[in-house]
């Protein structure tokens, strides 16, 4: 016979299984509109003749920046070097890795061949606030496993990108790499300078 307290922890188990179904279908949700809208903007890019640097970048950032959380992702990149930067140089790492961000998100799409855009699934942290959509472009080529990684903002409990994976490859792990390597070797001042010069290049 089932006990008061093993009904108790059944049920506590049940609405917590359900809260994160939930949550997870809100999230699917959100991302299926977000890339709904980059496909049909990539579709009338590509039928204009306008997948350039210049167009693309125009998409992310009127359609995927708002979704991005540039902070996180920038104070991610940074790790342990974070601590060692003043606040004036943590928002101007959030500046100059944003626009960054946007190019090379811009880059990779001029790749696109009107292929679809699908959410697959997502899957959530065991703490709720941190989650990892499945999605795959399918077209004419091999199809594509992408997989966008999205926190649960504390300010407005809203979802966020963070990261974005391309088979495997994590742009947040590559940045990582390449401004460790950098902050070793120029230090603080010598990567905002290189990283201005790239942004001025771009």
């Amino acid at each position: 016979m089932v006990n008061l307290k093993q009904l108790g922890l059944v049920s506590t188990i049940f609405f917590m299984a359900l809260s994160f179904s939930i949550k997870a279908e809100e999230l699917s949700k959100t991302a299926t509109i977000v890339f709904d809208q980059v496909e049909v903007a990539l579709k009338q890019l590509k039928a204009n003749d306008g997948l350039n640097s210049t167009e693309l970048k125009g998409l992310v950032n009127t359609v995927v920046l708002p979704h991005i959380d540039h902070k996180y992702f920038t104070f991610k990149v940074l790790g342990k070097h974070l601590e060692k930067l003043t606040p004036e140089q943590r928002a101007e790492f959030v500046e100059l890795l944003t626009i960054d961000l946007v190019s090379n998100y811009a880059e990779s799409l001029k790749r696109y061949n009107n292929e679809k855009i699908t959410v697959v699934s997502s899957t959530l942290a065991p703490s709720g606030k941190l989650a990892s959509v499945a999605m795959k472009f399918t077209g004419q080529d091999k199809p594509i496993n992408a997989t966008t990684k999205w926190r649960m903002s504390d300010k407005d409990s809203e979802w966020y990108i963070y990261d974005f994976v391309v088979e495997g490859v994590s742009l947040l792990q590559t940045k990582q790499k390449e401004l460790g390597s950098q902050l070793s070797s120029t230090g603080i001042l010598g990567t905002i300078d290189k990283l201005k010069s790239k942004t001025t290049k771009g």
